[in-house]
């Protein structure tokens, strides 16, 4: 008898570790397939963003050139701040960026496009906040002759900024 109640107990014991085991299994099974719908949908969001990122660059251009253009052809989004321009200077991009659609601000902000320098007679510009804050962000600096020149151009595009752009402080005018 004592023994038939020891192979009573061992055989509960069997039976609730199993049922235990079985247990655990399925939970077990359970966070795997959590863990699966989770990666699924990671996936799901990484190729919609992949879609979304190949779509806005599609519609950015693909040059200097091209973004100048836009910036430049009666856009509302560009933006010019002057730094060490003279007043006359001033009243010129006044009236450059009204003719393109612009406007000009009194000091850098998040909308800026383009800093206008001036030059020396090296090609090179004083680094004012203005400079650095237009470097750092990689915003356009800019030579003043830019919106002289354009002014004076009789067509109604802006001269390609790239032939005007200021680097570390020299420009490079072609």
């Amino acid at each position: 008898m004592g023994n038939e109640k020891d192979v009573t107990v061992v055989e509960e014991t069997q039976f609730h570790l199993n049922s235990q085991l079985q247990h655990d299994q399925v939970q077990q099974d359970q966070v795997q397939q959590d863990q699966v719908q989770q990666d699924q949908v990671q996936h799901n969001q990484v190729q919609q963003d992949q879609v979304q990122q190949d779509q806005v660059q599609k519609e950015e251009p693909t040059s200097m050139s091209e973004a100048t253009q836009k910036q430049t052809s009666s856009s509302p989004h560009l933006s010019l701040v002057g730094s060490r321009l003279t007043g006359a200077q001033l009243q010129q991009a006044k009236i450059f960026a009204k003719k393109h659609g612009g406007r000009i601000a009194t000091c850098f902000n998040g909308s800026t496009t383009h800093i206008i320098v001036n030059v020396d007679e090296n090609g090179r510009c004083t680094r004012t906040l203005k400079y650095l804050q237009g470097i750092a962000s990689g915003r356009w600096i800019v030579d003043y002759q830019w919106i002289k020149h354009s002014l004076e151009n009789e067509g109604q595009m802006a001269l390609p900024v790239s032939m005007y752009e200021v680097w570390e402080g020299t420009t490079f005018t072609v």
